[in-house]
């Protein structure tokens, strides 16, 4: 009756968001419902409910914003045993970002994780104990024991797929993660403003050199058989730019439009042959103070 019930929540819910409403109403009221809008809450699947006219059939008014993307409700003795709960989440929410699995269990409504600690955590730190042992017998730190790291990692859910890193909650993971974004970005904007050259690495110190290397620790170097430093790159100098904005679109010196195209490297909008205008470096170029840190054509301010 439970699972119905939750399921026909989720249902209202998710057909609500495709429709782009902003709330939605469900009936009837119920412990279980209550239970499971505040779990909704709390995982941040929903902004909030209003309970109306409680001591009857009454009704429940759920804000949304749309992230219910992938929730399962499931009944803990009929459709699932305990010891099975996160085999089956891993199965039904690879990414275990977005989604979660509601159980109803004798303890009352929770999600798959609450329900792992409570109804799994002790057994299998238990079954891990007594699969290990409390000795240092190299031939069973050899075996890969599941139960084992099952009970290192059951407090923290959330795994990077980039570096590996846990997180206990979901906006950890997600701050993380934008932070992956912004260097991989900043990355690829360093690579585009370097030139690429052949770098070669210079040869160990012969022995009259380590001798004397404590006189002059400074200016003794290594011999070296390419020719380095001096040798000007025979490439064409890239081209400047900058990224695109909405609000400039054409260059207010000469007034003509930014030349604009995506880059597979930068993996953004940028402006051909553009730079930031900086009054400083020129005289001349502090009659023109007001446009400083405006994106102008690299050639208007030579």
């Amino acid at each position: 009756m439970g699972r119905r019930i939750l399921n026909e929540a989720l249902r209202s819910i998710v057909n609500a968001e495709k429709r782009g409403k902003a709330t939605v109403e469900l009936k009837p009221i119920s412990t279980v419902m209550s239970s499971f809008l505040n779990i909704m809450k709390y995982r941040g699947y929903i902004k909030n409910f209003q309970v109306y006219d409680p001591h009857r059939v009454g009704r429940i008014t759920v804000e949304l914003q749309g992230r219910v993307n992938d929730c399962k409700a499931l009944s803990y003795r009929q459709d699932i045993k305990a010891r099975d709960i996160d085999e089956y989440v891993k199965r039904s929410l690879p990414t275990r970002q977005w989604g979660y699995v509601v159980i109803t269990t004798p303890d009352g409504v929770l999600d798959h994780e609450e329900a792992l600690r409570r109804n799994v955590g002790a057994k299998e730190e238990s079954s891990a104990q007594d699969s290990i042992g409390l000795e240092f017998d190299p031939a069973k730190l050899k075996i890969r024991h599941e139960s084992a790291i099952r009970a290192l990692y059951a407090d923290l859910p959330r795994q990077c797929t980039t570096c590996g890193m846990r997180f206990k909650i979901q906006e950890d993971h997600r701050q993380h993660m934008d932070w992956h974004v912004r260097k991989n970005r900043a990355a690829l904007v360093a690579k585009s403003k370097r030139p690429e050259q052949m770098q070669s690495r210079e040869f160990f110190l012969t022995s009259d050199m380590w001798l004397n290397v404590a006189k002059d620790i400074g200016t003794v170097k290594g011999p070296t058989f390419f020719v380095t430093g001096d040798v000007k790159d025979k490439k064409k100098k890239p081209e400047e730019e900058v990224f695109a904005e909405e609000d400039q679109k054409a260059c207010p010196l000469c007034m003509e439009p930014f030349d604009e195209y995506f880059s597979n490297e930068t993996n953004d909008w940028m402006y051909r042959g553009t730079a930031y205008f900086n009054a400083a470096k020129d005289s001349d170029r502090k009659l023109y103070s007001s446009l400083e840190g405006r994106i102008v054509h690299a050639k208007c301010m030579q």
